[in-house]
């Protein structure tokens, strides 16, 4: 007996065969069917490989990111703390100084403009203070090494003549006070602090962090 039988097995491309004997088309198709298997066997063995290769590659690109990122955010965070005191003796012509004490607090704005006059400009505000109380602003200075050490306080004003900073019924208070520096060399340096006292008392309400500036 024979006959034409048609295979489309897994994707392969059609053919037709002629088998002169049933014991020859069952042996074939046995055949075939071991050459499919085969294949299916070299291919599913091709895409292991491939899955282990692909998920070997990924991992070492994750660790090289990983390592990457590491670095980038290490390395600069032992450079911070040096940057932060190189900075801190870093002298300026302008200042924003803060001043703080309790729960009170204050701000002084420390400004020197390029005009000549070698004058500095002081607006200082402070809040949260006694209310209805007369303040002073008070400053100490010595020579540039980022440590203040003075203990020599002057009391600043307009010019020469002292000025207070009073508070109103909120315990806040501002004043515009200046300073002449004419009888400074430009370009010298200083460290400076400053604080701010109860008129009356004396008391010490409002202090500041040691900074450095230029004479300009």
């Amino acid at each position: 007996m024979s006959g034409n039988i048609v295979h489309d097995l897994a994707g392969l491309n059609s053919e037709a065969i002629n088998y002169p004997q049933t014991g020859d088309l069952h042996m074939s198709f046995l055949n075939r069917r071991a050459r499919v298997n085969a294949n299916y066997a070299i291919s599913f063995r091709f895409a292991g490989s491939r899955v282990a290769w692909m998920s070997t590659v990924m991992a070492l690109s994750v660790g090289s990111l990983t390592a990457c990122a590491d670095s980038t955010l290490t390395s600069p965070v032992s450079l911070v703390p040096e940057a932060a005191s190189a900075h801190a003796l870093v002298p300026h012509f302008n200042l924003d100084v803060v001043l703080l004490g309790g729960h009170a607090f204050g701000h002084l704005s420390f400004r020197q403009y390029h005009d000549g006059a070698q004058l500095v400009h002081l607006g200082v505000s402070v809040r949260h203070l006694a209310p209805n109380t007369s303040y002073v602003l008070q400053r100490a200075v010595d020579s540039m090494d980022g440590v203040c050490t003075s203990t020599a306080w002057l009391t600043l004003g307009k010019g020469l003549t002292p000025a207070t900073i009073d508070t109103d019924a909120s315990g806040a208070g501002d004043a515009a006070l200046f300073r002449s520096l004419a009888a400074v060399a430009v370009g010298t340096t200083f460290d400076i602090q400053f604080r701010v006292l109860n008129a009356t008392t004396q008391a010490v309400v409002l202090t500041s962090d040691c900074y450095q500036f230029f004479v300009r």
